[in-house]
Formats: structure tokens, C-alpha cells, sequence
């Protein structure tokens, strides 16, 4: 059974929904986690404190380290969706997903369908289909009925 004959899947909606999660994973990846330390130094100022209350060093360190956590989260949960994803694909359509899109030096189309020692019009079946399924794996598949409307 093909993906892409499922009833009522918006292919191109769906390809762009991958594409958008693998430029957000790649974002993600590159960030490493860095806490931010308050400073126990004493500041003075000449000038007077105002009437409104800002954060004090101590509470602002804290509310960057609880936003880059949450971002944290947000990167350890993407990275191991895709991964796990990417884990229960077909060994072709694996090779297909990380070679062209996951990598950091992506491959030319020739390169991979060289490589898995397909012709070039099954190799773009295969990568449709790849990237459909990814897509259910990941639970961001789009149907025609979700864009109307």
C-alpha cells in the first residue's frame, strides 16, 4: 500500500510539515545547554531605584535558566521523536532520510540513489514515501480536510 494513495493526505502540506519539523531539529541540535550563573558581586548605582520592581540578578539568572530549560526540554523531546522515527523506517527509505535531509553535509539526489543502486524515478518514489512516512511517524501528517477551510 502506498502512502501517498491514503485518502484525503495532503501530500505537499505533509512534505512541508517534515521539512519545517527537520529545519527545527536541525536548529535544535546545534544548541547546547549553558546555565547562566547570578552575580554574588555587590553593584552600586547613583542612580535613585525607581518605583517599578525589575528582577533582582539573582531572580533574572533564574527565569533565563528556567526558559533555556524549558528550550532544553523542548530539544531533548524533538531530537528524540526524530530519532525514534527515523528508527522504524525501512532500511532504504533510513538511508533516503538521514543521508538527504538529517546529516549536516546533505547529499545530492544522484549521490543517494547511486549509492542505494536505484534509478532515479524509483528513488524519487522512495523518498516520497519516506518523507510520508516520517510523517505519520511523527504524527504531523496533513489532510486535505485540515487545510480547508
Amino acid at each position: 500500500m502506498s502512502f501517498l494513495k491514503i485518502d484525503g493526505l495532503n501530500f505537499e502540506a505533509t512534505k512541508e510539515a517534515v521539512h519545517n519539523r527537520i529545519r527545527e531539529y536541525h536548529q535544535l541540535l546545534h544548541l547546547s545547554p549553558v546555565r547562566e550563573e547570578p552575580s554574588v558581586t555587590q553593584t552600586f548605582s547613583f542612580i535613585p531605584p525607581t518605583t517599578n520592581r525589575n528582577l533582582n540578578n539573582i531572580e533574572h539568572a533564574a527565569s533565563r535558566n528556567i526558559k533555556r530549560q524549558e528550550l532544553m526540554s523542548k530539544r531533548d523531546h524533538i531530537l528524540e521523536q526524530m530519532h525514534e522515527a527515523v528508527e522504524c523506517m525501512k532500511p532504504h527509505e533510513r538511508y533516503i532520510i538521514v543521508n538527504k535531509f538529517l546529516k549536516e553535509e546533505r547529499a545530492a539526489d544522484v549521490d543517494v540513489y547511486t549509492d542505494l543502486n536505484l534509478n532515479r524515478t524509483k528513488y524519487y518514489e522512495l523518498k516520497n514515501e519516506a518523507i510520508v512516512r516520517l510523517a505519520f511517524y511523527l504524527g504531523i501528517e496533513i489532510y486535505k480536510s485540515d487545510t480547508e477551510g
